[in-house]
């Protein structure tokens, strides 16, 4: 349960990087939003799971062609439409979880 719950968070993170205003927000803001209460601990555990930290991650949403070498164009660690996807149902079974659970 304890890795499904850091799941979650990881990937609610990763979601709040690549949309919105989260070049204006610091790492710090999102890991605690995301119920880490550590930055350090967000970006070792965000490393370990999508193979670079938070801050490299928003530099590639800022400048989408960077790593692909093709202006305009998303890397595949930004295909959101699944990705969100994938997070509302998660977000969605958790919430259905908890209430069985109370």
């Amino acid at each position: 349960m304890a890795n499904y719950v850091r799941e979650l968070r990881l990937q609610r993170a990763h979601h709040l990087l690549t949309h919105g205003d989260a070049s204006k927000e610091q790492i710090g803001d999102i890991a605690y939003r995301c119920g880490f209460d550590d930055p350090v601990h967000l970006t070792r555990l965000f490393r370990q799971r999508f193979g670079l930290t938070p801050n490299e991650l928003r530099s590639s949403v800022a400048s989408p062609g960077a790593e692909t070498g093709t202006p305009g164009r998303p890397t595949g660690l930004l295909r959101t439409g699944a990705l969100r996807s994938w997070i509302d149902a998660a977000i969605a079974a958790t919430t259905l979880f908890s209430e069985i659970l109370l």
